[in-house]
């Protein structure tokens, strides 16, 4: 089952109610997951919710998996956006400037909703739709896999990919606890200073390397 995909919707609307349609039906289906998680999540419940009848709803999607692919292709490719975005800007300014700018970047896009998000991290993830959040986590990876090799001179000699992918797992399990309860994490700057630090140590060139 972990390497099954959902389907895409059926179809794509292309006139301007039919996409009033399809955009609310998208929209009360994330607020329902984000609320309520997977368990709760039905096309019943998603069609009542966006004031459609079932048969609408089926129109653009065949089954609750293809909705929730949706929603995880919107979302992450929000996210994605922006980490595309910090980082080409990033490699404008020295390695300690652009780590603490990715960190905060990081932050941001988890506060978007981080209810979403840890639903489609520990619910999702066990269902058929997870061929949606591997693409996206393989994306993150092979973004983070280009950084490194333009920031090559100022690392240490690593595994470009064994390093991404456990950067990737740190950094996304320290800002998930941070947002999901941050009066535990204490001052947010004092937060993102140490995370930096801490991929700073772990990415940067030795002081016995040369």
């Amino acid at each position: 089952m972990g390497n099954s995909r959902s389907q895409p919707p059926r179809k794509r609307p292309t006139q301007q109610r039919s996409r009033a349609t399809f955009d609310a039906i998208v929209a009360a289906a994330t607020r329902i997951l984000s609320q309520d998680g997977y368990a709760a999540f039905n096309t019943n419940r998603v069609a009542d919710e966006a004031g459609v009848s079932v048969g609408s709803l089926y129109q653009y999607f065949g089954d609750k998996e293809g909705l929730i692919a949706e929603i995880v292709q919107r979302f992450t490719a929000e996210i994605l956006a922006v980490l595309r975005r910090d980082l080409a800007l990033a490699r404008r300014v020295p390695l300690e400037v652009a780590v603490r700018g990715l960190v905060r970047a990081i932050l941001d896009v988890h506060r978007i909703d981080p209810q979403l998000h840890r639903v489609l991290k520990d619910e999702v993830r066990l269902t058929p739709t997870l061929g949606a959040l591997a693409e996206y986590e393989a994306a993150v990876l092979s973004i983070l896999y280009d950084e490194f090799e333009f920031r090559r001179a100022e690392l240490r000699t690593l595994d470009p990919k064994l390093c991404a992918s456990i950067l990737a797992h740190a950094v996304e399990a320290a800002v998930r606890a941070y947002v999901l309860d941050p009066a535990h994490m204490g001052d947010e700057d004092a937060f993102c200073e140490e995370l930096s630090l801490l991929v700073l140590g772990f990415i940067r060139k030795r002081s016995t390397e040369t």
